[in-house]
């Protein structure tokens, strides 16, 4: 049973979409791979959710284009308290979290939306924030499709509170088959 120490509306706010594309940008530079700038090729909304596309140079003369669905969670005070992520690495597709410092990652993050789908895997911490992530395979994108909310709980590390993160699904399914 989920405790409702915290809730957070989604927070549809092009600001904080630019926040995050910035924060995403910084991270897909952190990939082994992206030895250049990118550029932004392109952007579009679906539901609550905004894919944005760009182009990294891997080889010299080889560019390849990376795409992130992203949805951002925030209060009225603070605009962006945690985004959700869908990436495509290494032919796989992720589900991944970034959250603010001052979780515990003794604790994997909890999955729900009608049932439990499982838990996310803290990946690494850098000093913007903290990942999770996990494997979006056929099977989870069935379970999601149709549902109207995710709800993501992380404790938080001070208090070990439960902080709700809730995330609407509309138009995930078509900004995944977008990113593909």
């Amino acid at each position: 049973m989920l405790k409702k120490h915290c809730f957070f509306k989604n927070s549809f706010n092009f600001a904080s979409w630019r926040v995050m594309a910035l924060g995403l940008i910084c991270l897909f530079s952190l990939l082994p791979s992206a030895v250049a700038e990118p550029t932004f090729t392109r952007s579009e909304a679906f539901g609550d959710w905004l894919l944005q596309c760009f182009t990294v140079e891997i080889k010299k003369g080889q560019q390849q284009e990376r795409c992130s669905l992203t949805q951002g969670v925030g209060t009225e005070k603070v605009k962006l308290i945690a985004s959700l992520s869908v990436v495509k690495e290494s032919k796989k597709q992720l589900l991944r979290l970034t959250v603010p410092l001052g979780i515990s990652l003794s604790h994997e993050v909890s999955m729900k939306s009608t049932t439990g789908l499982g838990d996310m895997k803290w990946l690494t911490c850098i000093n913007s924030g903290c990942l999770a992530e996990k494997t979006l395979d056929t099977a989870l994108i069935k379970k999601l499709a149709g549902k109207k909310k995710l709800i993501l709980t992380v404790k938080t590390l001070k208090d070990k509170r439960d902080l709700i993160l809730q995330f609407s699904l509309k138009g995930l399914a078509q900004g995944i088959a977008k990113t593909k």
